[in-house]
Formats: C-alpha cells, sequence, structure tokens
C-alpha cells in the first residue's frame, strides 16, 4: 500500500518556481530554452537511470506495475491543473519532458513507497517537483579531477 494517496498529487504545485532562486550551489538552468533536449547526456543519464529502476523494482511485479500506471495516468491530469503550456509529447518541447518526467518520477515515487524501496535519485528528485521546480537533467558538463553526478534544476 503506498504511503500516500493520489489526491496528495493534487497539492504538488507543479513548475511554479522554475527560474526562481534557489541555493547558489545548486546546478541550474534559467530558462526553458537552456535545456539541452532529450538527447544530451545528462538527459539521458536521468532517463537511463529512470529506465533502470524502473525495470529493476516495479516491471517485473504485477502489482506494482499496476500502480505505476494508475499513479503516472492521475498525475498527468493533475499537473494540467497547473500549467499553461502545450503539453503534447514532443520530447524536444521543454515544457511537454517536463510534464512526463514528473509524472514518470511521482508515480515512481509513490508505486516505490509502497515497498519501502525509494532509491536515493529518486527521493531527491521527487523533492524539487514538490518544491516547484523541474530536476531535468544531470549536469553534464565534469568539472575538475573528481566528477561527481549532480542533478540541473530549473
Amino acid at each position: 500500500m503506498p504511503t500516500y494517496s493520489l489526491s496528495y498529487f493534487d497539492g504538488v504545485k507543479w513548475f511554479s518556481s522554475v527560474g526562481k532562486p534557489i541555493d547558489k550551489r545548486i546546478n541550474r538552468i534559467f530558462s526553458w530554452n537552456e535545456w539541452k533536449g532529450p538527447e544530451s547526456a545528462g538527459v539521458e543519464l536521468l532517463n537511463d537511470e529512470h529506465q533502470f529502476f524502473f525495470e529493476d523494482k516495479i516491471e517485473c511485479d504485477t502489482a506494482l506495475s499496476a500502480l505505476f500506471s494508475e499513479t503516472q495516468s492521475y498525475i498527468l491530469k493533475s499537473i494540467e491543473k497547473y500549467v499553461t503550456f502545450p503539453t503534447d509529447f514532443d520530447p524536444w518541447h521543454p515544457q511537454s519532458s517536463a510534464k512526463w518526467m514528473g509524472a514518470f518520477t511521482g508515480a515512481m515515487h509513490r508505486t516505490l513507497s509502497s515497498v519501502d524501496e525509494i532509491p536515493d535519485p529518486i527521493i531527491e528528485q521527487w523533492s524539487w517537483y514538490e518544491k516547484g521546480f523541474w530536476p531535468c537533467a544531470y549536469d553534464d558538463e565534469v568539472k575538475g579531477s573528481e566528477p561527481k553526478v549532480t542533478l540541473l534544476v530549473y
């Protein structure tokens, strides 16, 4: 059983904080147009990670798969209450990708909360959505000799 109900997602202020100030130590973009697109290394890394968690923890379990699908569908409708931009599924359209990535991450978080197995990256990403931001990629610009994978947030 999930640790929270579907109606929880109606209270998330989807993308209401994009572009607003955040901690200066956070890697970020400052406009939708700065997002590098679905084929950039940072987005591919984020998507690959999502796919791995989905296949490893959800896809192999019929009940979890059903819960994930139900949650994702609900979130997609919930997001529509907060967004004013077109959200057809064009992966090159940043707002459309934001909607689908948010729904996927939220569904994964809720689904895995039911078995108490939420991976740390999903917890971190979901925390940004809850604050109204978009964790849009991993920063693919390696700085320094000790590269650290960090989220890129809008």
